[in-house]
């Protein structure tokens, strides 16, 4: 097998996969078994390291996560369907309910380590997130669902496991994983752009304002500016810190590239039904996609 030649200002990391990640300021490689050589070996994460750098580590970590199952997405799921779009919406309050009380158990315990820096930035993460989860609960009763009802009876079991990972990263002694965490989901969510955003309103019934959660958690709401938020954060922590963090972006990614497929429309249309608080609000547009389902 060849070697592949890297240029010399290098850092790597290799994940719990073996999976080796190598970046520079310009690219990031993976590799699973080869050879990397270069004049100067490249092992590890320098002391100190460059934005772009860091943004090419995280993204060959994230990557390797949504490549290490057979059922990988290059791309968070796009509802197909307003059925789907309901599901993906109890997914996000699940997140969005628990990213504030995780920063702020992150924060304390970063000030209890004199690391206010750090401190400082997880509790404007939290700050910033607060009530975010009450979106979906309004574009769901837009719709004329109960939303508190819905999201109680669909409790999508990735985005539990999802949560149940971000309270391991943030009760830990050194809570730095957070950040990547926060990373791989404002940098996955950042890839929805305009054209999924006029997807997902096609299937809103006219005259409904029921997308503010994904508008602002995507590409052309807050996400962007929050990756650059991230990045700037990050970039200044120690090499191993820096390293945990990584690690953290890359489980994250993994648990994405694993999510099981949805329930069935039907499956979702049921429980909206009985959710229902407006029944001649939710009638219509419950007929329709009941009727394109009857087609199928």
């Amino acid at each position: 097998m060849n070697p592949i030649s890297v240029p010399l200002e290098t850092e790597s990391i290799v994940l719990p996969n073996g999976t080796l990640v190598v970046a520079t300021a310009k690219n990031c490689w993976l590799s699973s078994g080869q050879t990397f050589s270069t004049e100067k070996t490249a092992s590890g994460l320098l002391p100190a390291t460059s934005q772009d750098s860091l943004r090419q580590l995280l993204a060959g970590c994230i990557l390797a996560g949504l490549g290490s199952s057979k059922r990988a997405q290059p791309k968070p799921r796009r509802p197909k369907t307003l059925p789907s779009y309901l599901y993906a919406l109890c997914s996000g309050y699940r997140t969005a309910a628990a990213t504030p009380p995780a920063m702020r158990l992150a924060a304390a315990t970063f000030r209890e380590q004199g690391l206010l820096a750090l401190a400082a930035h997880a509790a404007e993460v939290a700050r910033e997130e607060t009530g975010h989860d009450l979106m979906v609960l309004r574009d769901m009763n837009a719709l004329g669902i109960d939303g508190k009802r819905f999201v109680e009876r669909v409790q999508p079991a990735f985005s539990l496991a999802v949560v149940d990972h971000l309270q391991a990263l943030a009760s830990s002694p050194h809570p730095v994983g957070v950040f990547g965490y926060a990373y791989t989901l404002e940098r996955l969510c950042a890839l929805i752009g305009q054209r999924d955003i006029d997807q997902i309103e096609a299937l809103i019934p006219p005259g409904l304002n029921a997308m503010r959660f994904v508008r602002l958690h995507s590409g052309i709401g807050a996400e962007a500016h929050h990756v650059e938020e991230g990045l700037g954060l990050m970039v200044t922590l120690g090499a191993a810190d820096r390293a945990t963090a990584a690690l953290a972006a890359y489980s994250t990614a993994c648990m994405f590239g694993a999510a099981q497929e949805p329930p069935s429309d039907r499956e979702v249309l049921a429980i909206a039904r009985d959710c229902a608080t407006e029944p001649d609000l939710i009638s219509p547009w419950l007929c329709s996609v009941s009727a394109d389902l009857a087609e199928v």
